[in-house]
């Protein structure tokens, strides 16, 4: 059963990441943009801030998995 969740748990974990680095670099790739509007400007750093914080905390505790 403990390998049948740690196979079902890794997929999860690698799915999941793959859909964090995804938005990552939709992030930067929009960065190269003007924005006119300084509340835009506020939304895409603290956007792209809280994925990156959000794909750390996530490596970091599956990392802690044993």
């Amino acid at each position: 059963m403990l390998q049948r969740f740690d196979n079902v748990l890794s997929t999860l974990i690698i799915v999941s990441c793959c859909n964090n680095l995804y938005f990552i670099c939709v992030q930067i790739f929009h960065s190269f943009t003007n924005r006119d509007n300084f509340m835009k400007e506020v939304y895409f750093w603290s956007s792209l801030l809280f994925v990156l914080l959000r794909i750390l905390t996530m490596m970091l505790s599956a990392g802690a998995v044993h």
